[in-house]
């Protein structure tokens, strides 16, 4: 109470901040927000023990729209606090018109798959998972070695993320030696693009589309070419595609960042925890989520400083997944598998990229 008798509220805690600029509306809100949901249950898990060094974690998020536009005004909002780290976009157009607005010392982690945003002449950035560039080479390698896959065609939608993946995949795989035989953007007569792509005569078709599309393609790839063997990402043994799919998926393979039963300690305890709260699986993206969080938290932890700056330095040398989590560009080094649904589950066949 004040000398006069008038309640005076207690004094705020202090917290940390870390700002978040994610596609939560627009075309691309449904990677926003299971990159959201990752690193909310992040803050859940840290906050729920007390909080670092005495304080809780606070996030604030801004929209970025799903657009480069959007990204620019919510990164220069989400600079102006005292927010110790930014956090996504997911994609890289977005996170383009983010990497324009300076950050001063703060670092940056984003999901994005952009080649050219990390490395020497963007310190301070870091990604959560490996780029386009890096993902596509080591499918392309698999491809060529334990896939003896020799013509490949490709089919991707037309809007960012798949596009893109594509345009790398088609780039790795000629650097190892494989035979693009098609190359397709989807289009909405999906029977008609995949008769095209047969005429091709492939012996393997990636597969870089939505989880709905991906089931009604895998279905009709199989209905006309039963042998094709038919590779993608792990939105092709999402749920909703094996829903759709049915029976067709079964022998399906795809490059995923999050493996059953395989991975660290700390990724298979994410799962269930997730799986938990949220009442289904986690995917990639909300992986991805966690895990920057999970590497603000190890940076403020071994550094115990409010300092921007500090926690900047810091985070290089953050190790988690059971080994570093990026190189000294910023460049994710996490590890990838192959995996092939049989049975009801994705098997893991191999491990890339260690």
């Amino acid at each position: 109470m004040s000398a006069g008798g008038t309640a005076v509220p207690p004094a705020r805690q202090p917290t940390w901040l870390v700002a978040q600029v994610l596609e939560l509306t627009g075309a691309a809100s449904a990677f926003g927000d299971a990159w959201r949901s990752g690193v909310e249950l992040a803050v859940q898990d840290i906050n729920a023990g007390g909080g670092l060094l005495g304080r809780l974690i606070e996030v604030i998020t801004f929209d970025a729209q799903s657009s480069p536009a959007g990204a620019h005004t919510a990164m220069t909002k989400a600079l102006d606090g005292e927010a110790v780290a930014v956090l996504g976009p997911v994609l890289s157009g977005p996170a383009r018109g983010a990497a324009v607005v300076p950050r001063g010392a703060r670092a940056w982690l984003t999901g994005a798959g952009a080649a050219d945003l990390t490395g020497p002449a963007h310190p301070g950035v870091f990604r959560t998972r490996p780029s386009d560039a890096a993902m596509m080479a080591r499918l392309a390698g698999w491809l060529k070695q334990g896939g003896a896959a020799h013509r490949l065609a490709i089919y991707a939608a037309a809007s960012e993320p798949y596009r893109e993946r594509a345009d790398a995949l088609v780039r790795a795989a000629r650097a190892a030696g494989l035979e693009v035989v098609a190359d397709i953007a989807a289009t909405p007569d999906l029977a008609g693009d995949i008769t095209r792509l047969l005429h091709a005569s492939p012996d393997t078709l990636a597969l870089l589309l939505p989880a709905e599309a991906s089931g009604h393609a895998i279905r009709l790839a199989r209905q006309n070419a039963p042998a094709l063997a038919l590779i993608g990402e792990a939105r092709l043994l999402s749920p909703r595609a094996l829903d759709i799919a049915g029976p067709a998926a079964q022998g399906v393979r795809a490059h995923v960042l999050m493996a059953e039963s395989e991975g660290a300690p700390e990724v298979q305890a994410f799962q269930t925890r997730y799986a938990q709260r949220n009442k289904e699986a986690p995917d990639e993206l909300a992986l991805a989520g966690y895990l920057a969080m999970a590497a603000v938290r190890a940076a403020i932890t071994q550094t115990g400083s409010a300092d921007a700056r500090a926690i900047a330095e810091a985070l290089p040398h953050i190790t988690l997944q059971g080994g570093m989590l990026w190189d000294a560009a910023g460049e994710s080094l996490r590890p990838s598998w192959i995996v092939e649904q049989h049975g009801g589950r994705a098997v893991p066949l191999t491990t890339l990229g260690v």
